[in-house]
């Protein structure tokens, strides 16, 4: 996965207009069974990997992503934000 992300941010670089650049929740459909699984009913692909991506709003192309992996125990000490 680091390989795939330092590609992406080798290939195209954003341009200075940073109302270009959005971010977006994405599935990635698998049916297999392991934890990080996500069902959202609301998506044409229901059952899956969630993924947030940064990406280009105007040629989608993704500059970089997270896979959401679960719910993380940790405080923080500014809130959600």
């Amino acid at each position: 996965m680091d390989g795939l992300q330092l590609a992406c941010k080798v290939y195209l670089v954003p341009g200075r207009n940073i109302a270009n650049i959005s971010t977006d929740e994405r599935m990635v459909a698998f049916k297999g069974r392991i934890a990080m699984k996500q069902c959202i009913k609301d998506k044409p692909t229901k059952w899956g990997f969630k993924v947030r991506v940064l990406s280009s709003s105007d040629s989608l192309y993704t500059f970089k992503f997270e896979v959401y992996t679960g719910k993380h125990l940790t405080q923080t000490t500014h809130g959600l934000g």
